[in-house]
């Protein structure tokens, strides 16, 4: 409280005082409502958005900052974001599976945002059933093509956990390429899964 008061957080949208979202632009946010995405995939059946997505923009902003600077006002706004979503677009899931993130970055930032944001939508439907190869490299600086390539292996399932007959709702922060989440879809239903659609935060530019 005092370190509000002596250092207050300035609206990532309008750099006012009001926090990470101040009530003007958290209007705006509420006003935008998302979308699906074309997918050309014979695993991942649908995959859907809530935010529209510009470089530079207030949605950009509250992702870095969620996901680099944990925050856990943004967590909860953005939960809160997908709850409204997946309501309005009528989505039933049996399962929340996040999508996952290397051992070594989460060693560096102490948290899995994907499974963060799983938590936030219904904490008792989570099931972190996939694993990251550390072996792979990170895919936020690699073009479509290296992105799709590095990904082959990367994902597995744990073997402690079961999705067989089970609709799945994967849950990530952004989709560039789709890939990673193309890769989860296909894990999933390798390993039984009935049915694999995803939600994310917002879609990013390739």
């Amino acid at each position: 409280m005092i370190l509000d008061f002596l250092f207050p957080r300035l609206c990532l949208g309008c750099e006012k005082n009001g926090g990470y979202v101040c009530a003007k632009c958290s209007s705006v946010l509420e006003d935008d409502f998302g979308g699906e995405i074309r997918v050309s995939d014979a695993h991942l059946e649908q995959l859907f958005f809530c935010l529209r997505y510009k470089k530079g923009g207030i949605v950009q902003k509250l992702i870095k900052q969620f996901k680099y600077k944990y925050s856990t006002e943004i967590c909860k706004l953005f939960g809160e974001i997908f709850r409204k979503r997946i309501v309005r677009w009528h989505l039933r899931a049996d399962v929340l599976v996040p999508a996952p993130t290397s051992r070594a970055r989460l060693r560096d930032r102490g948290f899995n945002q994907s499974e963060l944001l799983a938590k936030e939508i219904c904490l008792k439907k989570v099931l972190d059933c996939l694993v990251r190869n550390d072996q792979h490299g990170a895919q936020a600086k690699l073009n479509r093509a290296g992105r799709i390539n590095n990904l082959r292996g990367m994902i597995a399932m744990r073997s402690e956990f079961d999705v067989l007959g089970k609709k799945v709702l994967l849950v990530d922060d952004v989709a560039t390429t789709m890939s990673t989440l193309k890769e989860c879809a296909r894990v999933l239903k390798a390993s039984g899964a009935k049915s694999v659609c995803g939600v994310v935060i917002a879609r990013g530019e390739c």
